[in-house]
């Protein structure tokens, strides 16, 4: 009588809801389906467990059906076809992998097999450790520190997430007589449209390692008042080269560097004289002499006291100094002559642009002196820079109608009438650096 009622039980388990599966735990109606290991009856029997799977064992030592070739019995029991097209890694949709990534690889949500892994939880902006972006804000929003968001009533055009640094070039300066600036009127203009903007100071004639040292010095200062973890380093003429110094140095302080004609591959006019005069003759001696008092005197009418060495300038911008400081430090360097450069190292942005139009307008007072020097060129040029020397990253464009002293909005701001503003181009590069996340 015992056996029977088990019986009945099962059968109506089966007819209830539990199918042809094993008796499991879930409710059917008002008969308990048991949980595996399969149920055993009185009489020795089992039931079989086939819900829902199209193949695989049936935990009675049967099978619930077979795969067609091809295809595989994944672990959920089910037939599956394999897919790694396109694929170097990962799980192949069916149970297996289409391969394993060499020592120091990751293998990515993509299944490919890369070097970085990009890392964007919890972040709606900036970047996102390979090169990448996690998102952008809008244009009423500003990247936070902690990668949000965040809305604000203010300007936010060139508010960028981290602070711009302006770092100048050979005869720099902050301010002459304590008004005329370097960057003339583009510090104000990055700050309107919302940016944090810092000026610094190096050496006006020194080499580009004992410059970029001393930019160092003044960034830290910077990430020490303003509670920053990284600058965005602005640089015109061999600031480039001193901020390069600064990323092969300290690359976890630099969110970007933007070169404005830096002459990266040297520039023909100090090489002419390197190549045409003895380095060690009366004429270039009265060279570097000329170089070390002109930087002396930039320093007392603006206030500041650098170290100043007329011979390391010089030889620092000729193609010899210039090849063996990219030795050194070959970050955002093209790889082939006039070419482009990478536009990111790990988490720093490269951007370059530079004119090539050494005479913009009869009021300036600089333009002869820049009509001489391009002289000394063999192609385009901006009066001191070549247009291929002063690619860098991504060269945004190397064609302006800018002479050398243009590219700062110098002298007094009389440049081309029929370009764009240089202060223009600055705000523009701010606000690419804001929607970068950086």
């Amino acid at each position: 009588m015992r056996e029977r009622l088990s019986s009945l039980v099962l059968a109506s388990a089966l007819l209830l809801g539990c199918g042809s599966s094993r008796i499991q735990s879930t409710e059917c109606h008002d008969v308990t389906c048991f949980s595996e290991p399969p149920v055993e009856v009185s009489d020795g029997g089992c039931v079989p467990n086939c819900l829902a799977r199209t193949c695989g064992d049936d935990g009675c030592g049967g099978s619930c059906g077979h795969c067609q070739d091809g295809d595989t019995c994944d672990p959920s029991f089910l037939c599956s076809t394999p897919n790694c097209t396109g694929k170097q890694c990962g799980p192949d949709g069916a149970g297996g992998s289409c391969g394993t990534c060499e020592p120091g690889l990751e293998c990515s949500s993509a299944g490919a097999c890369v070097s970085c892994l990009p890392h964007c939880q919890g972040m709606e902006c900036g970047e996102d450790g390979c090169g990448g972006l996690c998102g952008a804000c809008s244009d009423t929003e500003y990247c936070s520190d902690d990668a949000r968001c965040v809305k604000t009533s203010g300007r936010t055009y060139t508010r960028t997430r981290y602070p711009i640094v302006l770092a100048h070039g050979m005869m720099g300066f902050q301010k002459l007589f304590g008004a005329l600036e370097y960057f003339y009127e583009v510090p104000q203009a990055l700050r309107d449209g919302g940016a944090t903007v810092f000026i610094t100071k190096v050496s006006g004639a020194n080499d580009s390692n004992s410059r970029g040292e001393q930019l160092l010095a003044q960034i830290e200062d910077v990430l020490a008042s303003s509670g920053a973890s990284r600058v965005n380093i602005i640089t015109h003429s061999q600031g480039g080269l001193d901020a390069r110094y600064v990323a092969g140095v300290r690359p976890e302080i630099v969110a970007s560097i933007t070169s404005v004609g830096g002459p990266h591959q040297g520039s023909d006019f100090a090489t002419y004289f390197y190549t045409h005069l003895n380095p060690d003759g009366l004429p270039m001696e009265g060279a570097y002499a000329a170089t070390g008092v002109l930087a002396k005197v930039i320093d007392l009418v603006s206030g500041a006291s650098t170290p100043e060495d007329g011979r390391a300038s010089l030889y620092a911008l000729s193609a010899a100094g210039a090849q063996e400081h990219n030795r050194q430090f070959p970050l955002g360097l093209p790889t082939t002559p006039c070419g482009q450069g990478p536009a990111t190292s790990g988490h720093i942005g490269f951007w370059s642009w530079c004119g090539t139009r050494p005479v913009t307008n009869l009021l300036d007072v600089s333009d002869p002196w820049l009509f001489a020097t391009s002289k000394f060129f063999t192609g385009p040029n901006d009066g001191l820079v070549g247009q291929c020397s002063c690619h860098f990253g991504t060269v945004l464009r190397d064609d302006y109608k800018m002479n050398h002293l243009d590219e700062m909005n110098q002298f007094l701001g009389l440049t081309s009438p029929s370009d764009v503003s240089p202060v223009e181009v600055y705000r523009t590069q701010a606000n690419r650096l804001r929607l970068s996340g950086r």
